[in-house]
């Protein structure tokens, strides 16, 4: 039997973006890890992260394993989180 291969995820909320048409885009930036060094099973080189308990928002991110990713997600019809999702293979 194999053992589980395992990577360390960090993600960290860099902004949120508020836009209200016909204004521009307010960017509010944030620049707080909302998980740091938290194992996660990989599965097929990739890494999957909920994202309800760390945004309240009914989605998933799946990120490849290593990689740093940067990704936008809607929290709301106006409001979007800007992530920065760090993935590295576990010792």
């Amino acid at each position: 039997m194999a053992l589980p291969l395992t990577c360390i995820v960090t993600v960290t909320l860099d902004a949120f973006v508020n836009t209200i048409p016909p204004l521009p885009p307010v960017t509010v930036p944030v620049g707080v890890d909302l998980i740091t060094d938290v194992p996660f099973p990989e599965d097929g080189g990739e890494v999957e992260i909920d994202l309800f308990p760390l945004l309240g928002v009914v989605d998933t991110i799946t990120v490849p394993c290593p990689s740093v990713t940067t990704t936008s997600i809607d929290v709301s019809p106006t409001l979007t989180a800007d992530l920065t999702i760090t993935v590295t293979e576990a010792p």
